[in-house]
């Protein structure tokens, strides 16, 4: 990096330490920094043979809106059980497959989502204009429902398709009591 690129990184320490200052009520200098860009990947697919991805394998983004933790965690989730049956012998026939079917248009959905945010945070007037129309629209208590929805992950929903006999039920490992 020549000499603009450095002048850039030491304005935002300063402007770092800056807000440090402003929220403890002191200079604290800070102990480590990092940029991001638009890093956004995902694998094409999820599952190849016995080789399965998942959290930040399968997927990786921009840390805005702070969705990748819990899109690894939902992807290690809806693959553990799948992976408990296969090894004891009671998953049916493609139960593996419907990991990569569930999981990787929500990935991509986040992606997605990631990339609009980082369009968000940029300084250009269209980015501008793009907060001012979105500020706007969140007031809507449909479109906030929908955003919050599609943040949170709350709004996740597979096709279950013909079914299965454990369909809706508790897996059987789980234990609980129900009723």
């Amino acid at each position: 990096m020549g000499g603009q690129g450095q002048n850039l990184g030491k304005r935002r320490i300063r402007d770092v330490r800056g807000l440090s200052a402003y929220r403890s009520r002191g200079t604290v200098g800070p102990r480590w920094l990092s940029r991001f860009g638009d890093a956004t990947r995902q694998a094409e697919r999820y599952r190849v043979g016995r080789v399965l991805l998942a959290g930040d394998a399968a997927h990786i983004h921009p840390p805005t809106g702070g969705q990748g933790l819990n899109l690894g965690v939902q992807d290690a989730f809806n693959l553990g059980w799948k992976l408990a049956a296969a090894v004891n012998g009671w998953a049916p026939e493609g139960l593996l497959d419907s990991y990569h079917a569930e999981r990787h248009p929500v990935g991509a959905r986040v992606l997605d989502n990631t990339r609009a945010q980082i369009t968000l945070l940029g300084t250009d007037p269209g980015a501008t204009a793009l907060r001012e129309l979105f500020g706007k629209l969140m007031d809507l208590e449909e479109v906030n429902r929908y955003v919050t929805g599609m943040i949170t992950a709350v709004g996740v929903r597979y096709d279950f398709g013909e079914g299965h006999e454990l369909l809706g039920r508790l897996p059987r490992w789980f234990g609980a009591a129900v009723g």
